[in-house]
């Protein structure tokens, strides 16, 4: 099987401290022994998958974090302002959730300097909603609609078919937070409440189940989460950090929370990237590269 194949089955590899891959599942397909050509082809894969992608002045930019290469693609026509971003292919991303409050998803295929737009339509308008790719598929949870008000709605986007599904509906109304992924499980931490709990959602079974973990305080509009190793790790807008064993997750058990030194790290506009004991993610408001260290807990800020 190719590696194609192995994605219209619902499977994609995911990289981790531990090994080289994991196959995480949004069906349970038999698996079958890997020839030498699948086995390069997910390494080419992994090693595309480092990549942060931003907007600066109307140009789609993708920085390389394994060679600090940065690649600029022109956009012939603008793109909404504070929109989130998500690879869909190697090729290609997709910018969605951005003011004015539209339904549209954009689709952007970058060839050589230039990006080339196309239409796809989410079910329903939204504003800086949780976003999140996990194998074939592109998941968008919460945000706001045009009214202004916090969204429980949310939908999936499938790049084998083009189509967009509905998915239940949260718990609880989310808005500008980043998902992140542990084994099969999409996490969905609270971003500005703290009579919200987390809540994981499973994209084999659609259910939701929520996390005894509340916030000690309500924080600023925005967040980023990823996992380093087996730990969660939270970062409000307002430099507030938690620190969660993903394994004792269920019952809630913190590892730690402190107040780093920087006290306004804007939201992130793409998912963010972690390379050993480092997470990196661009500002949605000033488009600067943001690294985090996990064994310091500093914060260092640079331009992208």
């Amino acid at each position: 099987m190719t590696l194609r194949q192995y994605a219209q089955l619902g499977l994609c590899p995911y990289h981790c401290d531990q090994c080289s891959f994991l196959w995480l599942r949004s069906q349970v397909p038999s698996l079958h022994t890997l020839s030498s050509n699948v086995s390069r082809e997910i390494c080419t894969y992994l090693s595309r998958l480092p990549t942060l992608i931003a907007l600066q002045n109307n140009s789609i930019v993708l920085r390389s974090l394994t060679n600090s290469h940065t690649s600029r693609f022109q956009l012939a026509s603008p793109l909404p302002t504070q929109a989130l971003f998500t690879h869909l292919t190697t090729n290609s991303v997709m910018c969605l959730g951005g003011q004015p409050v539209s339904a549209d998803a954009l689709v952007v295929v970058l060839r050589g300097t230039e990006a080339v737009t196309g239409h796809s339509r989410m079910l329903e308008a939204r504003f800086w909603p949780g976003v999140i790719k996990l194998g074939p598929f592109i998941y968008v949870f919460g945000g706001k609609d045009k009214s202004g008000r916090a969204m429980v709605a949310s939908e999936r986007f499938s790049a084998l078919d083009g189509e967009w599904k509905p998915l239940p509906r949260m718990s609880f109304s989310r808005v500008a937070f980043s998902p992140c992924l542990f084994a099969n499980l999409i996490y969905l931490p609270e971003a500005s409440s703290k009579r919200k709990p987390f809540e994981s959602f499973n994209p084999s079974t659609l259910q939701y189940h929520r996390i005894p973990i509340y916030l000690v305080e309500p924080r600023f509009f925005g967040s980023v989460s990823f996992l380093i190793s087996d730990t969660l790790c939270y970062i409000s807008r307002s430099g507030r950090l938690g620190k969660w064993n993903v394994r004792e997750i269920e019952q809630g058990k913190a590892l730690g929370n402190c107040q780093l030194s920087e006290t306004n790290l804007g939201l992130s506009c793409c998912s963010p990237v972690v390379l050993g004991k480092e997470g990196f993610w661009v500002r949605i408001d000033t488009g600067e590269m943001v690294t985090f260290h996990a064994d310091s807990n500093q914060i260092v800020i640079r331009e992208l």
